[in-house]
């Protein structure tokens, strides 16, 4: 805060941490309700932090902070939206740019209250196999000059000293190759369409253990899903547990598998899989496929296809020179694209404080 820079999030989170934002339309908005007055009573610690620290930028995460924003300005201050994408559902509404919609104008409002827009995708990618280009959407509502496309950074030095997992490496060991998947159980993850292609690898690789790594509402679902498949001894769930322990998980396994089906603007879980040189299985949907590079660090399927997720998993299994491929062009991606200093320092100029 010296150099006159806040980063504001008000965040509520909805239910337990393994939750995902609500998907039907009430659920939505009584989040976006929630969030709002949840940012409400936090309104007068930020003008305070504003005054106190002689704030010159407010950064905030959700455009639910639209109002917000013109009171930081009003204040002569600059109120940024910070990493916002267009989601997929609101892109088909949106992306006809020469069309007018109520879609538009309600997003021309609402983008309008910022000084500036911070978007972490380029393009997305539908299920149907659409591209539509979100940084040129936002670009023709706010202005060209009024939005930055800036990545989401990560730090490689915190993957340093992550030691493997004890559990999993003794499995490995004993000669099984191991599959993760660091997601939330909830539908729009895909995690069900994953456990619809574990029996296909073993298969062939009857020596594959798949872990999930995360929590949610589908567990129950899934575990009893395992059991019918018969394929439940090859199957652990972990629950939601810490950071460095999720980090050894990772560290351990052969394979980061990232099946979303519906929604993933960016997924920070790759950068992570990146990090430790894991190699990626990932489904062509949202932001995924501006950071998995076919070929170049993993594998993209069509999403919610069991059989070529499944297929590919045992493409990458089976080849310890493909494995090595795909991990030394990832941490040069890293490297090259990702590495959080840089990311700060586009930033901090994107902000004017540079």
């Amino acid at each position: 805060m010296t150099d006159g820079f806040l980063c504001f999030v008000a965040h509520h989170r909805y239910g337990p941490a393994h939750h995902s934002f609500p998907s039907s339309l009430y659920g939505k908005i009584r989040h976006s309700f929630i969030v709002f007055i949840n940012a409400i009573v936090m309104l007068p610690e930020l003008l305070h932090i504003i005054s106190k620290f002689k704030v010159k930028v407010v950064v905030f995460y959700g455009f639910y902070y639209a109002p917000f924003a013109l009171l930081v300005r009003a204040l002569g201050k600059r109120g940024y939206l910070g990493q916002f994408t267009f989601q997929l559902q609101w892109s088909k509404a949106v992306h006809r740019l020469d069309r007018f919609n109520l879609m538009k104008v309600f997003w021309f409002t609402i983008l309008h209250c910022f000084s500036g827009i911070i978007t972490t995708t380029k393009t997305l990618w539908t299920r149907d196999g659409q591209v539509i280009n979100n940084f040129e959407m936002i670009r023709h509502i706010v202005g060209r000059d009024n939005v930055q496309l800036i990545p989401g950074g990560i730090d490689p030095t915190e993957f340093e000293f992550i030691e493997p997992d004890q559990t999993l490496l003794s499995l490995k060991n004993q000669g099984y190759s191991i599959v993760i998947c660091p997601r939330r159980l909830v539908k729009e993850k895909g995690v069900g369409y994953l456990m619809e292609a574990v029996p296909c690898v073993l298969k062939n690789r009857s020596d594959t253990i798949f872990v999930f790594t995360g929590d949610g509402p589908m567990k129950n679902k899934l575990t009893r899903r395992a059991v019918d498949l018969k394929v439940d001894g090859n199957i652990l769930f972990t629950g939601n547990v810490p950071k460095r322990k999720y980090l050894s998980l990772l560290k351990t396994a052969d394979i980061v598998v990232i099946p979303s089906s519906e929604e993933e603007n960016f997924g920070m879980a790759i950068l992570e899989a990146y990090c430790l040189g894991k190699p990626i299985v990932a489904t062509r949907i949202g932001g995924i496929p501006t950071v998995v590079k076919e070929g170049e660090t993993g594998i993209l399927v069509q999403p919610a296809d069991p059989i070529e997720l499944a297929e590919a998993i045992v493409m990458v299994l089976g080849s310890s020179e493909l494995r090595q491929h795909f991990s030394v062009k990832a941490r040069k991606v890293v490297s090259r694209k990702f590495e959080i200093t840089k990311v700060a320092d586009s930033l901090l100029k994107a902000y004017g404080l540079c």
